[in-house]
């Protein structure tokens, strides 16, 4: 009988199991293999973020706008602390100025040079680059001009304004497209005193302008016979308040923004001082309480909101007054006086915000800026005429 080799053998079957429990078996996943998970199975967890504890960013307040003011034949720029900006030539521009012969827009000044006198001459824009002549405005001697640009700096309207002939125009900012929307017609009965004179456009693009008395205000207040609305697109004119026939008040000082309000500041039919504020809409008049020592009401603004108004008022006539301003905080509310000057008034008032205002006031024959509160804390900016703000 022949010997077997018993080692060998079980050496060869102890590799072969060995073999075995290593090869993937029909259930076992390979080494390389994943398996999904059940759609039943939650995801494994993961590590939460941190939650932000922070405030989240506010926006920044726009900027304080700059203060024009016309000193001679220059423009000084300040800001709202007195500080001097820059400085712009003035040349030719009346020192008695009428509203509508000098606008801000933007950071643009445009102005009336008439040579000093207040009639004749042409418009003139400036910037910091220069000056420019918008020679296509010019009007005779002893013809007052009056302009206004939109607020995009595209279009201006003028008018030249004399007795018995007065004519408005409008055309894109370098005169391009020129047209004459209306002039004196004898058939509209209004008498020869009455002149053409442009207020403002409007933020869809329409034109307000005014049949003005010729030479209507004073020192005290300015105002506007009577105000209309010309509308481009279609060349339709309509009455916001027609000239009264034959001369007539109130004077109508401002629209408010949205062109829904008129503000009055002279004295109505009744011959009795006051405020009165027109709804465009329906003709409605809401006369406004008066105030102690209010004999003659003047420079009027409506807030950014337009729920605000402020107003200016002197007591006594031309050779003695003493000035106040008055502020409306609320529609339906009663104003209240916040701040007065002896000897002196209040004109030109331009609101910063829902809480101050840059006005101009003169005391003792000297024309100062100011920065005014709602509390009547008045801050001296400079010296001279207001002529608006500069947007920076």
């Amino acid at each position: 009988m022949r010997r077997r080799n018993i080692p060998f053998v079980c050496a060869m079957l102890l590799i072969a199991a060995m073999l075995a429990c290593n090869l993937p078996s029909p259930s076992t996943p390979s080494a390389t293999e994943v398996e999904p998970p059940l759609e039943t199975e939650a995801p494994p967890p993961t590590s939460e973020l941190p939650t932000s504890t922070s405030e989240p960013p506010t926006a920044e307040p726009p900027p304080d706008p700059l203060v024009a003011v016309h000193q001679g034949d220059h423009f000084h720029i300040y800001a709202l602390d007195g500080s001097l900006v820059e400085t712009r030539l003035a040349t030719g521009m009346d020192t008695w100025a009428q509203p509508n012969s000098y606008q801000v827009v933007g950071d643009t000044i445009y102005y009336v040079d008439s040579g000093g006198d207040g009639l004749g001459g042409n418009v003139k824009r400036v910037t910091a680059a220069g000056v420019e002549d918008l020679a296509f405005t010019t009007v005779p001697n002893l013809v007052t001009l009056t302009f206004a640009v939109s607020e995009d700096e595209s279009k201006i309207a003028w008018a030249a304004g004399e007795w018995g002939n007065s004519e408005l125009w409008t055309s894109d900012i370098n005169g391009g497209g020129a047209q004459l929307i209306i002039q004196s017609d004898p058939s509209l009965g209004l008498e020869d005193f009455y002149v053409l004179e442009t207020y403002r456009w409007t933020v869809d693009g329409d034109l307000l302008f005014s049949w003005q008395i010729s030479g209507i205000g004073n020192l005290a207040y300015f105002g506007y016979s009577s105000m209309y609305r010309y509308r481009p697109a279609t060349g339709e004119i309509a009455a916001l308040c027609e000239a009264p026939a034959g001369g007539g008040m109130p004077c109508w000082s401002i629209v408010s923004d949205d062109d829904l309000y008129l503000v009055g500041t002279c004295m109505g039919e009744s011959e009795i001082p006051g405020v009165r504020e027109r709804e465009v809409s329906t003709g409605i008049e809401t006369v406004l309480p008066l105030l102690p020592n209010q004999d003659q009401s003047g420079s009027a603004a409506y807030s950014p909101s337009g729920s605000r108004l402020a107003y200016a008022y002197v007591r006594g006539g031309m050779d003695d007054i003493d000035g106040y301003i008055a502020v409306r905080l609320n529609p339906g509310g009663d104003p209240q006086s916040i701040v007065s000057v002896l000897d002196g008034s209040f004109r030109n008032i331009y609101w910063v915000d829902e809480d101050r205002m840059v006005v101009q006031g003169s005391e003792a024959e000297i024309t100062r800026i100011y920065l005014l509160t709602l509390d009547g804390v008045l801050t001296p900016i400079a010296e001279g005429e207001l002529i608006g703000l500069i947007q920076p």
